[in-house]
């Protein structure tokens, strides 16, 4: 598995980390299957904002509407680690193994550096997972995106298979003579 952040997400992400600090910092991660367009921060609930972080559930529910209104999903979450590598904690493990099977990005911060790493995290299991930065990575191969490249793409299968039918049909050697 992997995370496809914009240079958008990720600058933002640093900044929202950077400007945060030196409490932990949350949010959400959207997009669509594995790229991540941007990220929505949000409030962080904790009691100790310094040691933990907590996306209160009110803030969830307002912003999952808007994102499925703008034809974006929830891609995962993320906090900060202030002073700490970007490696989840046992807190982490225990509360992010929560069945909701999405993955969490950490940014460890200690000023003026940042790490940044993915974390799938299920049943006690902690695995690393590669991100990729940049928007050369965003597009979705094979996938028309308007009603003009859809009608193009089908147009062209037929167009294709004519061509391959005329080809083979030149192909063929002639047919015998009836008697």
């Amino acid at each position: 598995m992997r995370l496809v952040l914009s240079q958008v997400a990720y600058t933002d992400l640093i900044h929202h980390a950077k400007t945060g600090y030196p409490d932990e910092i949350c949010g959400l991660l959207t997009g669509r299957g594995e790229l991540v367009m941007q990220i929505i921060p949000t409030k962080n609930g904790a009691s100790d904002t310094k040691s933990a972080f907590l996306i209160p559930t009110g803030e969830l529910n307002d912003h999952l509407p808007k994102l499925r209104a703008e034809g974006l999903n929830l891609v995962g979450f993320y906090h900060s680690h202030p002073n700490s590598p970007a490696i989840p904690s046992p807190t982490d493990v225990r509360e992010l193994d929560n069945g909701l099977k999405l993955p969490h990005v950490l940014v460890g911060i200690t000023p003026p550096y940042t790490d940044i790493k993915g974390w799938w995290i299920e049943n006690g299991q902690v695995n690393l997972i590669e991100i990729v930065v940049g928007d050369e990575f965003l597009t979705e191969p094979n996938s028309p995106s308007t009603p003009v490249q859809s009608v193009a793409f089908l147009l062209s299968i037929g167009i294709s298979l004519v061509v391959l039918i005329t080809i083979a049909l030149t192909l063929l050697p002639p047919a015998p003579k009836l008697p």
